[in-house]
């Protein structure tokens, strides 16, 4: 050790101590300000090994950062070469402490070789992160000094740990086995012609430049967009296990006097924490269908807005005036209602934010408090209120779609192993009845036992609440949940996957118990599997399949309605560049069914692709663009007509298929 090691080794302990210290202090007022938050409306503790595989497999394992195929490797070099690295850090600060290496790393051939060799990982990844930031420069990218700054300091923390390992072996005047960098950098330093007084100095230099590199590096990560290091790991753990497509009640929604969050406190405290776990990547926005398409919305914006008010904000009492969250400064309106809620953001983020839920808080408290939401949506709200449906017909003609069919109803003494749950679009929209007739015709074929509500269905309420009228939603899902505990229905299907999600993972928060509720595309899958459907008609077609975000991102169901087209004989399925999780919206979801687009519109944005798709292979004389969702059918007809002036292929609902195939 050179000079003094006494002082050496107090002044390595007091700087040491210091930089941990501070580093600890900053982390911890990091949390305060996340407990500043409210209570969370589920357990975020519970279920400890599903949470603890989920951290190894997505930050350990950089599952979702591996879906593209330069970033991903990129971090996982850097990920894991710090990981493996930290052996070193420790060794090192015990060096400079004790004089000697840590007695299983000294000289051991392992040691040397899975530094060196994680050494020179790292510096290819960061090669690469600066050919990234530099030369190819992503969209979703901004490049920051900050940025920079950062992978500087990673290059500087593994190129100072070269040093000094040269440094080392030109001392002892024999290389490390398996030092592949530090013996080039110690013939470096004997190249020099530096005697041993000049080697111990550039070994002492190299020491305190690596010390101050790693020390500086650490206080400076509460403060950078690095911050995501400290927290990822425990945003990952905490993050939601209820069912995806479910949203949060309002607790006591009777006895407040405001809803929804207008302030930071009005989050809750995960809520803020995904503010500062935010890694800045841009994946988000890289899927966004609004931001996609010209819309304000920014996913990782609405993150940042959080981090930022938060910082700038900092502690304050509680019952202290705050800066309002949605507002021109921060997170704006037209921001908080370009959302779809199609779930591209949550499943592409590499460190567990949840974006849906703020942005259903932030409509909250402009629908419910402030009376605030444009013109087309409240009206749908009202027909809802009104009529149960939101095309704001009378109920009483919720049925008039099957007056020729002859359905057993609940109503007048049907008893039957399934309920039907039309849903709004099935029973009043001209195209969707359609595809109602057509699925009752499916389901008679097969022997299904089954019966609908009649009028005394409701909506189901899925646009109500993502267009933050919880209270409106709350009645109507009681309303339904009287009916079904009425007739004692226990088993419920239906073909609209927000309907059906809806029913599967929201109606329990209000009391009952389902046994089952499906989508008809895992019914009529069933149905082909045990032999009760023969397709035989040769369709002789291409279909092209569009994932529907309720269906597919939102419950995870991407092989029931394939395995549905491939039962269809002659009929070739195809598939779009985005398909399955990274299906693009079809600008429905949301609510945004009932509202003005403006600029690009999301389905012409996603039509494009679908009659690009259909143009190619087999079939495609007669392709179609098939779809397992009424709101997607709309939007998919409504979009290939306005580019194709009404002459491109039809949008045709999967149980269509099957029943002209029967």
């Amino acid at each position: 050790m050179p000079g003094s090691g006494i002082v050496f080794a107090v002044a390595e302990v007091v700087i040491f101590l210091a930089a941990v210290g501070l580093f600890a202090y900053n982390a911890w007022k990091k949390v305060l300000l996340i407990r500043q938050g409210k209570p969370e409306w589920e357990p975020r503790w519970d279920r400890v090994p599903e949470r603890a595989a989920a951290v190894a497999l997505e930050v350990f394992g950089h599952s979702r950062l591996l879906r593209d195929p330069f970033s991903g490797p990129m971090h996982l070099g850097i990920f894991w070469g710090f990981t493996v690295l930290f052996l070193s850090v420790i060794n090192f600060f015990w060096e400079g402490l004790s004089g000697s290496a840590l007695p299983f790393t000294d000289g051991r051939l392992w040691y040397h070789l899975s530094m060196n060799l994680f050494y020179a990982i790292v510096l290819v990844a960061l090669a690469m992160a600066f050919f990234r930031r530099l030369v190819t420069r992503p969209k979703r990218l901004e490049l920051t000094c900050e940025a920079l700054l950062i992978l500087g300091l990673i290059a500087g923390v593994i190129v100072t740990d070269v040093m000094l390992d040269g440094a080392r072996i030109a001392r002892h005047g024999a290389a490390a086995p398996g030092a592949f960098l530090g013996a080039p950098m110690a013939s470096v330093w004997l190249a020099m012609k530096a005697g041993p007084r000049c080697l111990d100095l550039a070994y002492a230099a190299s020491w305190w430049l690596h010390a101050a590199i790693l020390l500086g590096f650490l206080n400076f990560l509460p403060f950078s967009k690095h911050l995501h290091i400290m927290f990822a790991p425990f945003n990952v753990f905490l993050r939601s296990l209820a069912p995806k497509g479910a949203l949060q009640p309002i607790p006591g929604i009777e006895e407040r006097e405001f809803w929804g969050a207008h302030v930071l406190p009005e989050l809750s405290w995960k809520m803020l924490m995904d503010g500062l776990t935010c890694t800045e990547c841009g994946r988000c926005e890289e899927r966004c269908p609004a931001n996609q398409t010209g819309k304000p919305l920014s996913p990782k914006k609405l993150h940042l807005d959080i981090k930022r008010l938060l910082v700038q904000e900092g502690l304050k009492v509680p019952g202290a005036e705050r800066e309002p969250i949605v507002s021109d400064e921060w997170t704006k309106t037209d921001e908080v209602w370009a959302c779809t809620t199609c779930r591209a953001c949550e499943t592409e983020c590499p460190v567990g934010n949840e974006h849906i839920e703020k942005i259903v808080e932030y409509r909250r408290h402009l629908v419910l408090t402030q009376g605030s939401i444009a013109r087309q949506p409240q009206i749908a709200l009202e027909n809802m209120e009104k009529h149960s449906n939101p095309w704001g017909l009378s109920s009483s003609t919720r049925m008039d779609w099957a007056k020729t069919l002859d359905l057993p109803v609940f109503g007048k003494g049907a008893k039957a192993e399934w309920c039907w749950f039309v849903g709004c679009a099935g029973a009043f929209d001209d195209r969707n009845q359609r595809v109602a007739r057509d699925l009752a015709a499916v389901l008679k074929a097969a022997g299904v036992s089954f019966a609908v509500l009649g009028t005394e269905e409701g909506c189901c309420g899925d646009s109500a609440r993502r267009l933050g009228n919880e209270y409106l939603f709350k009645a109507m899902a009681e309303a339904n949940v009287e009916v079904f505990k009425k007739y004692g229905i226990r088993k419920v299907f239906t073909a609209c996957p927000h309907g059906f999600n809806t029913l599967k993972n929201e109606y329990p928060q209000f009391g009952i118990d389902l046994e089952e509720v499906a989508h008809h595309s895992q019914l009529i899958s069933r149905l082909l599997a045990e032999g009760r459907l023969k397709p035989v008609k040769d369709a002789a077609r291409r279909a092209v399949y569009h994932d529907s975000c309720y269906l597919g991102r939102h419950n995870d169901l991407y092989a029931q309605p394939r395995t549905v087209l491939a039962a269809v004989p002659g009929l070739t399925l195809a598939e779009m560049p985005r398909s399955r999780d990274r299906s693009f919206c079809c600008g429905a979801g949301g609510g945004l069914m009932w509202a003005e687009e403006h600029g690009e519109r999301v389905n012409h944005n996603r039509c494009k692709e679908a009659l690009a798709a259909c143009a190619e292979g087999a079939g495609a004389q007669d392709a179609c663009v098939a779809a397992a969702c009424p709101f997607c059918l709309t939007m998919l007809s409504d979009g290939i007509n306005d580019l194709t002036q009404g002459k491109g292929p039809k949008a045709v609902d999967i149980a269509s298929l099957v029943a002209a195939s029967l």
